[in-house]
């Protein structure tokens, strides 16, 4: 499957303040995580980038959802993922 590397070209480019360009891998990314049924981890971060992506091209609704699902994604992969948890929680606190 593709999606991992989908997703780090995603945030590769929010790294690089190029938001739009991030949209188009970041949902194909999503949409090949939702369609596999992928661990709850791997969709969060393909939530939290997407979630972020929109957030700066001005979606604020679907952004906000998505946080909430990257959220909820991370807290059930347990502690694996607390770190990436913190960080989401940190941002939905500002957004």
């Amino acid at each position: 499957m593709c999606a991992h590397p989908l997703t780090g070209i995603g945030s590769a480019y929010l790294a690089l303040g190029r938001a739009s360009d991030a949209l188009a891998p970041l949902e194909r990314a999503r949409a090949l995580r939702t369609r596999y049924q992928v661990g709850p981890e791997e969709l969060a971060a393909t939530d939290f980038a997407l979630a972020r992506a929109l957030w700066e091209t001005g979606d604020r609704a679907r952004a906000r959802t998505l946080g909430a699902s990257a959220q909820a994604g991370f807290a059930k992969a347990g502690e694996a993922s607390r770190r990436e948890l913190a960080e989401v929680e940190r941002w939905r606190g500002d957004h």
